[in-house]
C-alpha cells in the first residue's frame, strides 16, 4: 500500500511540474508573440475557468483584428448602424474561420485562467484572399448561367457574391476583369448595375390559357423564355414562393376579382444558401441585412393576357442554331398520334379533376404507381391547354410533354414538364419523367455526329434518372448500376472531424467514400425511407461519346440535390452504357461544386480495355 501512494504522489508532482514548465515556455512563447508586428493577439484572464477566458480571448482577436486591419469595406445604404457597428458584423462574418485558423496559449490555469489567442496577419490576409475567390468564383458562375438564361441561377449567384462583398473588409475596392469589354471593374459596382440591368429586362406576362384563379404565366428575358428562377407572389392574402422552368409558371390567387398582383423575384434564395454553401448562408445570418432592389418587383396586370403561342421564343442565336437541329431531330420522329391525344386528354382531365382512378386504364400497372407517387409529390395543377407532341421510336412513343405546378403545404411551388411514354404495342403509358430543361435537351439533341436513337435514348435516361430520386424508384435505380460499377459518393459534413477527408477552400468538410453498388443500393434505401422529399436539377449539361466508337457516353453535369433533411452541389459524372436494351451505368461519381476543373472526374479518367 505505501509503494502506490508513493507512486501515486511522485506521479502527481511530476504532472505539476510538467505543467508549471509548460505553463512557463506558453509565456515566454507569449510575450514573443506579443513584441513581434507579424501577429494579431488577444488575452483574457477568468477566474479558473480556461473555456471560457479563451472564449473571451477569441473574440477579442476579432476585435483586435478589425481595429488594425485597413478597411474599404461596402455598407449597406440604409443601415441604422453607423459605420463602426457595420465593421464589427464585417469581422464578425471571420469568428468560425479566425477560430479555425488562430492558435491558443494557456498560460496559467489556477487560480485564474489566461489564455492567449493569436493569429499571423498574412494568414488573416489569405483568410481573406480566399473570401474574395468566393466573390470571384460566383461571378463566373453568374456569368455561366446568364449565357445559358438559367437567369435565376444568374441572379443567385450574382446577389452571393454582393453578400460575400459586403462581408469583406476589402470589398469596395475588389476589382475583377469585366468580360465583355475586358477591362478592370470594381466588382460591387459592377454586380449593382448588372443585376439592376437584368431585373429590369424580365417580364412576368400573364397568358389569356389562364382559369378563373389560377394564372398561368410565361417569363421572359430579353426576350428568351427564363429557367431556375425563384419568385414569390401576393396571392390576395399571403406571399407565396414558386419557380419558373422552361419559361412557365402558374399562380393561384385568393380572389377572382383581382386584377392585378405583386411579384418579388427571389435574389437572396437563403434556403438554398442553407443547403449549398454554408459560407453564405452564415454571412446571410450574421450581418442579418439584405440587398434591395425596386426591379425585382413587378406588379403583374390580367387586363391585358397573351396568346401562349405569342410567347414562347428564344432570341439567343446561339440557342436558336443548335434548337433549329433539335427540331429537326424530332420532326422526323413526330406523328399525330390520334389514338395518344384521346389518351392523354384523358389523363390531363383526372389530374385536373384529381380524379386519378378515372385514367388507371391508360396506364401500366408500375405507370399507375409512378402517377400515384407524382400526386403525392405535391398538389398537381395543369398549366394552361397541353399541346400534345409525339414521337416514335424503338416500340415507344413519347409525349413531351405536359407543364405542372407542384405545390407543397409551406407555401413553396415549382413548375416540370412531365413526359408521358407509351408502349407502341399495348398504347399504355409505362413510364413517366420530369423533362429536362430545354438548354440541356439541346446540348444533347444538337450533336449531329451522334446516332439520333442514342441521343432520345440519352435523353430518356437522364429523365429517369433525376425522375427515380424523386419519386424514390429503388427498383428501377438498382436495374440501371452494374454489378460491379465504381460508385463515388460525396457528403458534405456540418462539423470539422479528423479524418481524411477533403477540405475545401471555404471551410466546408466535403468526405469523398468509394462504394460497391450494395453498398450504395442499402444507403439509398435508408435515405428513401426516411426523407420526406428529395429534389434534384440538374445545369451545366456536358456529353461525350467515348472514343471506342461504341455507344458508351459520359455525362457530367452540375447536380443541385435537395431533400427535407440533406442538400448539397456539385459535379456528377455518370459513365452509361447504351448498347443494351436497358442503359447501365459503369461508373457514378460526385465531387464538389468548387473542384478545379482538372480534377474533375471525365471520360480520359478511365481505361477502356474492358469494353472492347
Amino acid at each position: 500500500m505505501r509503494i502506490f501512494i508513493t507512486v501515486s504522489v511522485f506521479l502527481l508532482f511530476s504532472v505539476f511540474n510538467l505543467n508549471g514548465q509548460n505553463y512557463k515556455n506558453n509565456r515566454k512563447e507569449a510575450e514573443r508573440i506579443k513584441a513581434s508586428s507579424d501577429y494579431y493577439w488577444a488575452e483574457s484572464t477568468v477566474s479558473g475557468l480556461i473555456d471560457v477566458a479563451d472564449k473571451n480571448a477569441l473574440e477579442g482577436l476579432v476585435i483586435n483584428i478589425s481595429k488594425n486591419y485597413v478597411t474599404n469595406a461596402v455598407f449597406f445604404a440604409h443601415d441604422t448602424d453607423n459605420e463602426d457597428q457595420q465593421t464589427k458584423r464585417i469581422f464578425n462574418t471571420y469568428y468560425k474561420t479566425i477560430r479555425n485558423n488562430s492558435s491558443q496559449l494557456i498560460l496559467a490555469a489556477e487560480p485564474d485562467a489566461v489564455v492567449l489567442r493569436y493569429m499571423k496577419k498574412n494568414a488573416f490576409d489569405e483568410v481573406c484572399k480566399v473570401r474574395e475567390n468566393s466573390i470571384k468564383y460566383y461571378i463566373t458562375e453568374g456569368l455561366k448561367a446568364e449565357n445559358e438564361l438559367r437567369i435565376g441561377d444568374a441572379l443567385r449567384y450574382y446577389y452571393w457574391s454582393m453578400m460575400l462583398c459586403h462581408s469583406h473588409p476589402g470589398g469596395a475596392v475588389i476589382m475583377f476583369e469585366e468580360p465583355e469589354f475586358n477591362r478592370n471593374e470594381y466588382v460591387y459596382k459592377w454586380l449593382v448595375n448588372h443585376v439592376k440591368r437584368v431585373l429590369s429586362e424580365i417580364n412576368f406576362i400573364p397568358r389569356k390559357d389562364s382559369e378563373k384563379t389560377r394564372i398561368n404565366l410565361t417569363v421572359q428575358y430579353l426576350g428568351n423564355v427564363v429557367s431556375g428562377l425563384f419568385y414569390e407572389y401576393n396571392n390576395g392574402e399571403g406571399y407565396i414562393r414558386s419557380s419558373v422552368n422552361n419559361g412557365i409558371t402558374q399562380v393561384e390567387l385568393k380572389d377572382a376579382s383581382m386584377d392585378s398582383f405583386l411579384v418579388r423575384i427571389d435574389l437572396e434564395n437563403k434556403e438554398e444558401a442553407e443547403h449549398f454553401d454554408p459560407e453564405v448562408f452564415a454571412v446571410m445570418e450574421d450581418l442579418g441585412r439584405q440587398i434591395y432592389f425596386t426591379d425585382a418587383n413587378k406588379s403583374v396586370s390580367l387586363k391585358n393576357m397573351r396568346k401562349s403561342q405569342e410567347q414562347f421564343a428564344y432570341k439567343n442565336p446561339e440557342i436558336l442554331e443548335v434548337k433549329g437541329y433539335t427540331e429537326s431531330l424530332l420532326n422526323d420522329y413526330s406523328f399525330k398520334g390520334n389514338s395518344y391525344q384521346k389518351s392523354m386528354k384523358s389523363i390531363e382531365k383526372a389530374i385536373r379533376d384529381k380524379n386519378y382512378e378515372n385514367a388507371r386504364s391508360c396506364f401500366s400497372p408500375e405507370a399507375y404507381d409512378m402517377l400515384m407517387e407524382l400526386a403525392k409529390y405535391g398538389d398537381i395543377s395543369v398549366i394552361g391547354t397541353p399541346e400534345y407532341k409525339f414521337i416514335e421510336f424503338n416500340d415507344e412513343v413519347i409525349c413531351r410533354s405536359i407543364p405542372m405546378q407542384f405545390d407543397f403545404k409551406n407555401n413553396v411551388g415549382f413548375c416540370r414538364d412531365v413526359v408521358f411514354r407509351f408502349d407502341a404495342s399495348t398504347q399504355k403509358v409505362t413510364s413517366l419523367a420530369f423533362r429536362l430543361t430545354d438548354v440541356a435537351e439541346f446540348d444533347i439533341l444538337g450533336k449531329g455526329k451522334w446516332d439520333p436513337e442514342s441521343r432520345l435514348t440519352l435523353i430518356n435516361f437522364m429523365e429517369d434518372y433525376q425522375t427515380a430520386y424523386a419519386l424514390k424508384r429503388y427498383r428501377y435505380l438498382n436495374q440501371i448500376f452494374s454489378e460491379d460499377a465504381l460508385i463515388i459518393v460525396g457528403h458534405v459534413l456540418n462539423e470539422k472531424k479528423k479524418t481524411d477527408s477533403v477540405y475545401l477552400k471555404n471551410q466546408r468538410l466535403v468526405k469523398l467514400t468509394q462504394m460497391t453498388k450494395t453498398q450504395y443500393m442499402t444507403k439509398l434505401n435508408r435515405i428513401f425511407n426516411s426523407t420526406e422529399y428529395i429534389n434534384i436539377r440538374f445545369t451545366e449539361t456536358e456529353f461525350i461519346q467515348s472514343n471506342t466508337g461504341k455507344e458508351i457516353y459520359g455525362v457530367q453535369v452540375k447536380q443541385e440535390y435537395l431533400s427535407s433533411s440533406y442538400g448539397d452541389i456539385g459535379y456528377l459524372f455518370l459513365m452509361v452504357d447504351l448498347r443494351e436494351e436497358m442503359p447501365v451505368i459503369h461508373v457514378r461519381a460526385w465531387q464538389p461544386d468548387k473542384t478545379p476543373i482538372d480534377d474533375k472526374v471525365n471520360m480520359g479518367s478511365f481505361e477502356w480495355e474492358q469494353f472492347n
